[in-house]
């Protein structure tokens, strides 16, 4: 079984980690501060500055640079989202030519079913089965208009 908590810690791995520095640096600058604070001697305070306020001020750093890291690959991954969305409203659907001619076979078989339909019966409107083959050319009589 899985905890919600695991699970949210590994998809915001950056953060975690940004909010340990983050701890991790106000900790080592706490106990500079402190060691430094209790040595009345610069040359005792110096180690504690190194140890606690360097290494603090470091870690302070790396918490800030992996949170906006984690900022910016969020936005990144919004405008992927918002990049594909656009895209697919603009690309076509994808159909094959196998697709598009069992579309024309099919419109095509409809046509001659409403054409078959519609003609009145006569000797010549299915010859071989195929009522297009029937139809003749109109030719305009003597007393129309060319």
């Amino acid at each position: 079984m899985r905890l919600p908590f695991l699970d949210l810690v590994r998809i915001h791995w950056d953060r975690v980690a940004a909010i340990a520095c983050l701890a991790l640096g106000v900790l080592a600058l706490v106990l500079g501060y402190v060691g430094v604070s209790n040595k009345v001697y610069t040359v005792e305070q110096i180690p504690y500055v190194i140890s606690g306020g360097l290494a603090g001020l470091l870690l302070l750093g790396v918490a800030a640079t992996l949170y906006l890291s984690a900022d910016l690959r969020d936005e990144w991954r919004k405008l992927n989202e918002l990049q594909h969305d656009v895209a697919a409203m603009q690309a076509p659907s994808p159909v094959s030519v196998e697709e598009m001619r069992a579309e024309l076979a099919a419109l095509r078989r409809r046509v001659d079913v409403l054409e078959t339909l519609s003609e009145p019966d006569s000797p010549g409107t299915r010859a071989n089965g195929n009522p297009r083959a029937a139809r003749t050319r109109r030719t305009p009589s003597a007393g129309s208009r060319a």
